[in-house]
């Protein structure tokens, strides 16, 4: 009972910690997760990896800690010259992919330092351990650490760099466990183990046991059901004999648990009280408690609420003297300075071992944050951090936003120079606008060359100056071929990249396209005679047109949009060796988008023997295979307009039938016609039949044709682009109504008439009754149908 003894006495008024003063308010680049004694260092997650802050009186420091992970949960020594974060394994180690991350400690002495906790000898996933906490002096970590055969396979760990050992806690429920904090001595460790019945995390604390030297796990009671139990310790006191965490028997509040000699005694240290933070009419949901001091008497964390259908969070804060309070309102009770008006404390994430530094963010992606209590030395000056921003014009990038990241104390003043002058918002006079001139972030909309130069922001606060270092906003440089003049040289098949980013010229036009800009040129020479395919398409530009001229200036020859989706490609012209052809690829919008890809000059194969009408392939089986690939169009079909690269095949029967034609099991969305001749009428027509699995393929069933009639067969793709393998089916069913000669399914004098016609010809469609032979039997039977109605 030491130990709370001298707590409580604290908190009553012993000179336990350092008299707090007015508050001051400090504003930080990225995510920050602990701070040391004072505030006077800063760890957290920022762009680029794990970031170290560090204030001497009124300037500070900002370095990203090498091989660091910017997503880790870094944590420091209450002096701060101990960090644990997330660190890249790189390729040294063969038992483990590259690129994976594992948990780093960083000194000035050592560096960067992986702590070499290797589970079972095999790792899977993407993060093979996460620490989520170190002790005051560094001298202890715990995390996460999976195991085995994958990401389910997890514990916590605790690492103790004292003895160069690493440990591996044991688990209750043996479905994963992981350590959240741990005490200055190392003999105690909280964090959660999984359910096995429900997979909800359970409050667990590791206690060592001085006798054996293992460590006892306990799972702390939340719901008086050890089936149901539920919630997490996230943070340690200096000796553990206080954690503190979440628990749903008391949904709403920040929870201590407190060592009594034998056990660990849940209490609820209060609601946050409803008011002008929280509204009357919310209702709690949880609270996550992430940071605790030394003594036990300062607990950070965050409170999220409901409201109609919208869900709030704000930081809290819990001490003896003030109980559980929103943590803005209180620091601007306090007067805190730097804390603009209006401002809100989202995410409370952690606190310094005294007590005096808090630490947190405004939200994902937000503003990070520190609070000296003690209110530190006044105020900060601004300090550049690192930053990324858009430096780079072309015609593919129009706008650029150039970004300043200052850390210090608010508020800032902010003004953007150009070439060391100050630029405003509006119109520029050179047909750019800028906005955002007195932020931290200017934006040049519409850019163009008249806005490259040297950019800096000049940033103040109540006790300095910063300029930024300088941006250089630049022009991509011109495309060697940007005009038919620079041409760039193509003989026979070749492949070449091209990039239209650069294209600032526009120097012709294109018939098949309304608009068409930012050209690239190449000339190009034949070394063959015949077919020539000129295509850019699967590459990357989404909107292109090809066109190609007998010279500079001179008579388009052919031109071709929209090919390939939004792509393009002369599919087949006829050249001849020797034969000069000036081609030019453009952008057929009227802006860009992007501008990197290949275009391909190469002789197409062969075309099928069936892609002309004049050509049709005869059907002989009741399945023909077919590949539209590399044919071309030469039909129409009135139920697809547009419909593409078509092939042509024949049909006759023998007899009189019906006939079923689809395509079904064919590779891609066909539409398939039946014509009288390549010139005469279409006599039916289908895009999709929408029956399933057939749905984008085509079928036209219980088509009448006659004995000894030829029909023409043509199949397509159903729009531009569209292509493939597939197969054509046809179905025969004779008609066995021997009277309705005709087959137009119904009996009349027509069918007399042209019954006898082909009787006394002896032709093969009068052997009415399939005796390969036409007698007199054939007649009899053809009469004693046609009188008795079929």
């Amino acid at each position: 009972m030491t130990r709370r003894i001298t707590a409580i006495l604290c908190a009553i008024g012993a000179a336990c910690a350092p008299a707090l003063g007015q508050p001051e308010y400090v504003t930080l680049f990225g995510t920050p997760y602990d701070a040391s004694n004072g505030g006077n260092v800063v760890v957290g997650g920022g762009s680029g990896g794990t970031y170290r802050w560090v204030r001497t009186g009124n300037t500070a420091t900002y370095t990203i800690l090498p091989s660091s992970v910017s997503s880790g949960r870094a944590h420091c020594s209450s002096d701060g010259s101990v960090v644990i974060t997330e660190m890249m394994n790189g390729t040294s180690n063969p038992n483990f992919a590259a690129n994976i991350s594992f948990a780093g400690r960083w000194t000035e002495a050592t560096g960067m330092v992986n702590m070499g906790h290797f589970m079972n000898g095999g790792i899977s996933g993407t993060t093979a351990q996460t620490p989520f906490d170190c002790s005051a002096d560094g001298n202890f970590a715990v995390g996460l650490g999976y195991f085995g055969g994958g990401l389910t396979n997890f514990r916590g760990f605790l690492a103790d760099f004292g003895s160069g050992t690493n440990i591996d806690l044991p688990q209750i429920g043996n479905d994963g466990s992981r350590a959240n904090c741990v005490s200055d001595d190392g003999l105690v460790v909280g964090g959660w183990d999984r359910n096995p019945n429900t997979a909800a995390d359970r409050p667990s604390v590791w206690r060592k046991d001085t006798m054996t030297g293992l460590y006892v796990q306990t799972i702390l009671p939340t719901t008086g059901d050890p089936m149901t139990e539920a919630g997490t310790v996230e943070a340690c006191d200096a000796d553990g004999s206080y954690v503190a965490g979440r628990s749903p028997a008391l949904s709403g509040q920040i929870v201590r648990w407190e060592w009594d000699g034998s056990q660990y005694v849940a209490v609820g240290l209060g609601l946050i009280p409803k008011g002008a933070a929280v509204p009357a009419a919310a209702t709690y949901s949880t609270v996550e408690t992430t940071g605790i001091s030394a003594d036990g008497n300062v607990i950070i964390g965050t409170v999220t609420w409901r409201q109609s259908i919208n869900t709030f969070r704000r930081a809290i804060m819990w001490t003896p003297a003030t109980g559980t309070v929103d943590l803005t309102d209180y620091m601007v009770s306090q007067g805190i300075t730097g804390l603009a008006s209006g401002t809100a404390l989202v995410n409370g994430i952690g606190c310094s071992s005294d007590g005096t530094a808090i630490v947190g963010s405004n939200g994902i992606g937000g503003t990070g944050w520190l609070i000296l209590r003690s209110g530190g030395v006044g105020c900060i000056q601004p300090t550049e951090v690192p930053t990324t921003s858009t430096t780079e014009l072309s015609r593919c990038r129009t706008s650029a936003i150039l970004n300043a990241a200052v850390v210090g104390t608010a508020p800032f003043t902010f003004q953007w120079q150009r070439n060391g002058v100050n630029v405003a918002n509006g119109a520029s006079g050179t047909g750019s606008t800028l906005s955002g001139a007195t932020t931290n972030r200017l934006s040049i909309n519409t850019a163009d060359i008249d806005d490259i130069g040297a950019y800096t922001c000049v940033v103040t606060n109540a006790c300095g100056m910063l300029t930024t270092v300088p941006i250089d906003l630049a022009m991509l440089a011109t495309t060697a071929n940007d005009t038919c003049a620079t041409a760039v040289d193509v003989v026979g098949s070749n492949a070449v990249p091209f990039e239209m980013c650069g294209a600032y010229a526009d120097t012709g036009g294109a018939s098949c396209a309304t608009s068409s800009i930012g050209d690239v040129w190449y000339r190009y020479t034949s070394t063959y005679d015949g077919e020539l395919r000129i295509s850019i398409c699967g590459t990357n530009p989404s909107n292109t047109v090809i066109s190609v001229y007998d010279g500079c200036g001179g008579t388009e020859l052919t031109c071709n949009n929209d090919f390939c989706g939004t792509q393009s490609q002369i599919d087949r012209y006829n050249v001849t060796t020797g034969q000069v052809l000036y081609v030019r690829l453009a952008v057929a919008a009227t802006t860009f988008s992007n501008g990197a890809g290949t275009i391909t000059f190469s002789q197409p194969p062969a075309r099928p023997a069936n892609d002309d009408c004049a050509n049709p392939q005869v059907i002989t089986s009741v399945a023909t295979d077919f590949d539209t690939s590399e044919s071309t169009t030469d039909g129409t079909a009135s139920c697809r307009a547009g419909s593409f690269r078509d092939l042509w095949y024949t049909y006759t029967t023998t007899r009189n039938a019906t006939i079923d034609v689809n395509t079904c099991g064919s590779l891609f969305n066909t539409v398939l016609s039946l014509h009288a001749s390549c010139a005469g009428p279409e006599l039916a027509c289908n895009d999709n039949s929408n029956v399933f699995p057939c749905t984008q393929q085509s079928a036209i069933n219980d088509f009448r044709i006659r004995c000894g009639q030829t029909v023409l067969v043509r199949v397509a793709g159903n729009a531009t682009g569209v292509q493939g393998f597939g197969n054509i089916i046809v179905e025969f069913d004779p008609n066995q109504c021997v009277g309705d000669f005709n087959n137009d399914g119904t009996i009349s004098s027509q069918d007399f008439f042209d019954f006898l016609t082909e009787f006394f010809a002896a032709a093969p469609c009068a052997d009415v009754n399939n005796t390969l032979d036409v007698t007199s039997q054939d007649f009899f039977d053809f009469i004693a149908s046609f009188f008795g109605g079929c």
